[in-house]
């Protein structure tokens, strides 16, 4: 999973980068308004972001970042006890608000919620982690790239995303796509097998994760408490 850092600290950005790194996750570290700006045209699935920059203040930004489609999370890790630029911060469309100091175990555990929140609607689109799924264009992107998906792999998605991190059993995908008796017994396996390729190209991380004997799930984190069959 990516994290955008966007921190002009010389000391913390790069400590906190390798802790991130640590962590599982691969960070990128910029330091300016402008190079988040290009950074954030990559889609990473989610952002920290000190507001005071040496090229201005990064919360005038926010509300931009949103309305040209970056929907992921992004948490302000801040200096500023302001309580009027807290808010102006989160009604700008920022998810969280940290403020310094705060040690690193506190900023990954507040990393951890907001990756860990179900499916998110950003207007007529459905977002969980870093894919995002546009049904009436019938567009899918993972990452900000496009999955090409034939007609039952982009319904067998959105089916999933609806009812991410739950078991979607294979009788309840077999009637979302219109499967009938009279197709051979391996459809449901031949297009999750087509949609899990989509998303592992597109993606650094495994999402769809097989329950043997139940069905699949759409997750961060395989499901606990069930053998999971290898893809």
């Amino acid at each position: 999973m990516d994290v955008l850092l966007v921190e002009d600290d010389p000391l913390f950005g790069p400590r906190f980068c390798a802790r991130l790194e640590q962590e599982g996750y691969t960070s990128q570290l910029v330091t300016t308004c402008s190079q988040a700006d290009a950074a954030l045209g990559q889609q990473p699935s989610l952002t920290i972001l000190d507001l005071s920059l040496t090229d201005g203040r990064a919360d005038a930004h926010i509300s931009t970042w949103r309305a040209r489609g970056y929907s992921q999370p992004i948490l302000i890790l801040s200096g500023i006890l302001e309580e009027s630029v807290k808010v102006a911060s989160l009604d700008a469309g920022a998810d969280d608000y940290v403020t310094k100091p705060a040690t690193i175990p506190e900023v990954l555990a507040r990393v951890r919620a907001l990756m860990r929140r179900p499916v998110r609607l950003v207007g007529d689109r459905i977002q969980y982690a870093d894919i995002v799924l546009d049904p009436v264009g019938r567009i899918a992107t993972r990452s900000g790239e496009v999955m090409r998906l034939r007609r039952r792999e982009f319904d067998l998605l959105e089916l999933l995303l609806t009812q991410a991190e739950r078991l979607v059993r294979r009788s309840t995908i077999e009637y979302t796509l219109g499967i009938s008796n009279r197709e051979a017994s391996n459809v449901v396996d031949v297009h999750v097998a087509a949609l899990r390729k989509a998303l592992h190209s597109a993606g650094c991380f495994p999402l769809l994760h097989t329950v043997k004997g139940f069905g699949y799930r759409l997750g961060m984190d395989p499901p606990a408490g069930r053998k999971e069959k290898s893809p």
